[in-house]
C-alpha cells in the first residue's frame, strides 16, 4: 500500500516540478569554504546580491520550501538565517564538534531537518524538528557515507555510502530504515527526477548508477569516461543530469530520460556542485578549485560565462522567492 502512495506521490511532485518553470523566481545560494562566506546570487547576472559572513568553516546549505529561511551547517552547529533581511546567523541547533557536517536536507514540509554527520565510527544523522528545534540522533551504522537527499513526493531519505557499496533509505515519516540497496562503483552522492528515477554518483569508477525508487533496484549503469569524486543533480524539468568529476575536471551532461550522455564539458579545476536552473534551461557548476561558477547552457552544452564567487565554492542551492 505505501508504493502505491508512493507512486501517487511521484506522480504529484512531476506536476510540481513541471509548474516549477513558470511560475517561480528564484536566487542562487553559494557557500565559500575558505573565507567563511554565504551568498547571495541573480542567477541572470551573477551579480551578489547578498553576502553573510558565517561563524565557521561552512559544509552545505539548503533554503525552506516558502525561501523564507536559509539553512547553512557549519562544525559544531546548524544556523538559520532569515533570507530576507540576510543578517545575523541564529544557532538552532548544536551538533556533535568531534563529527563534521557531511550532508544536509530537508523533508517537503519543511519541518524537518536532516544532518549527516561522520565521527571516528559508523555515520549519523541529526534530525532537527524546526518548530521545536528539538534534535535526536538515527545511528546508521555503515561508514564513509559524505551526502545524501530527499526524495520530493516520498519523503524517503537516500544516503550512499561508498566502502560499503550500497545506498541506505529511510522514511523520514517515522525514521525507520526501509533496507539498503547494493550499487557497485563507490557510490557517493544522489539526485532525484521526477519521473521517480534516483540517480547516484558513484566515485570509484567513474560511473552513474539509476535506480528505480518504486523497487528500488539498479536499472542502469552509465559509465562517464571522466574519473574523480564530484557531486550529481537532475533538472527539475527531468530533462537533464548532471555529474561532476574532479580528476577530468569536467561535468558530464545526460539525457535523463534515455539514460545516455550527450556531452561533456570542461569547467576547470575542482568542479563540486552542480546545480540546475529553476527552469532547466542552464547548469550551474560551481568550481571550488577554480574559485569560479561555470554557468553552461543545456541546450548547446557551451559555457556562457564564468562568475567569480568567493574564494572557493563549495556548495549551494535555489531559493525560491515566489511560492512554487
Amino acid at each position: 500500500m505505501r508504493r502505491v502512495a508512493a507512486a501517487a506521490l511521484i506522480g504529484a511532485a512531476v506536476l510540481l516540478a513541471t509548474n516549477i518553470t513558470a511560475v517561480s523566481r528564484y536566487t542562487l545560494l553559494v557557500l565559500s569554504a575558505r573565507n567563511h562566506m554565504l551568498y547571495e546570487l541573480d542567477p541572470d547576472s551573477g551579480r551578489v546580491l547578498h553576502a553573510l559572513s558565517l561563524p565557521g568553516t561552512p559544509a552545505d546549505v539548503v533554503a525552506s520550501p516558502d525561501g523564507r529561511t536559509v539553512y547553512a551547517t557549519i562544525p559544531g552547529a546548524v544556523l538559520a538565517i532569515d533570507a530576507a533581511a540576510f543578517r545575523t546567523p541564529v544557532r538552532i541547533a548544536t551538533l556533535p564538534a568531534a563529527a563534521p557536517p557531511h550532508g544536509l536536507a530537508l523533508t517537503d514540509d519543511g519541518t524537518k531537518l536532516y544532518v549527516g554527520m561522520e565521527p571516528s565510527g559508523p555515520a549519523k544523522l541529526t534530525e532537527v524538528d524546526l518548530p521545536s528545534k528539538r534534535t535526536h540522533t538515527i545511528d546508521l551504522g555503515l561508514a564513509g557515507g559524505r551526502s545524501f537527499g530527499i526524495q520530493l513526493g516520498t519523503n524517503y531519505l537516500y544516503y550512499p555510502f561508498g566502502q560499503q557499496n550500497t545506498v541506505l533509505v529511510l522514511d523520514t515519516e517515522n525514521d525507520q530504515k526501509i533496507g539498503t540497496i547494493p550499487v557497485n562503483g563507490g557510490p557517493a552522492d544522489v539526485g532525484f527526477a521526477p519521473s521517480g528515477d534516483v540517480w547516484i554518483q558513484d566515485d570509484g569508477n567513474g560511473s552513474v548508477a539509476i535506480l528505480d525508487s518504486m523497487s528500488n533496484k539498479v536499472v542502469a549503469t552509465v559509465p562517464t569516461r571522466a574519473t574523480g569524486s564530484g557531486h550529481i543533480a537532475v533538472s527539475p524539468s527531468g530533462a537533464y543530469a548532471a555529474s561532476t568529476r574532479a580528476d577530468s575536471q569536467s561535468v558530464v551532461i545526460f539525457n535523463a530520460r534515455t539514460h545516455r550522455v550527450t556531452g561533456t564539458v570542461r569547467t576547470g579545476k575542482g568542479p563540486a556542485t552542480p546545480i540546475f536552473s529553476a527552469d532547466s534551461t542552464k547548469l550551474f557548476v560551481l568550481s571550488s578549485g577554480a574559485g569560479e561558477i561555470a554557468v553552461i547552457d543545456t541546450t548547446t552544452l557551451a559555457i556562457t560565462a564564468h562568475w567569480k564567487v568567493g574564494t572557493d565554492p563549495v556548495a549551494g542551492a535555489l531559493r525560491f522567492t515566489a511560492k512554487r
